[in-house]
């Protein structure tokens, strides 16, 4: 089935392949979920289709996240947790190795975090 002339959509991967909110001007929205981002493309091919994900790293993560995630979680209540606040660009570079035991996974995490915050 093609949804022909839908203008845009919001897509976001979830449990069942891909969700996504699409619509025509002036029409209401319409969601429907796809097994697969090809099933997706292929049903809204001349949609202009925004997919959830950061662009882009900040150099630094302060507490909350990045602007546009600490400004919208106070909106949503309950469902703040789907937020994701992204690691910043120091945080995935910081060295985590030593992995051998739970202690060292603790410390390499707090080391990792440390980076991220610029501290």
């Amino acid at each position: 089935m093609k949804l022909v002339g839908h203008a845009l959509a919001g897509v976001d991967g979830c449990k069942a392949g891909w969700i996504a909110v699409h619509r025509e001007a002036d029409a209401a929205p319409s969601v429907s979920v796809f097994p697969s981002l090809q099933v997706l493309l292929d049903a809204l091919p001349d949609a202009l289709i925004a997919v959830d994900m950061p662009i882009g790293l900040p150099d630094f993560s302060s507490k909350g996240g990045r602007g546009p995630e600490a400004l919208v979680r106070p909106l949503i209540g309950a469902r703040q947790s789907s937020v994701f606040a992204i690691p910043s660009r120091a945080a995935l570079y910081a060295d985590t190795s030593d992995f051998t035991t739970i202690e060292a996974w603790y410390a390499a995490q707090r080391r990792a975090s440390a980076v991220a915050m610029g501290t």
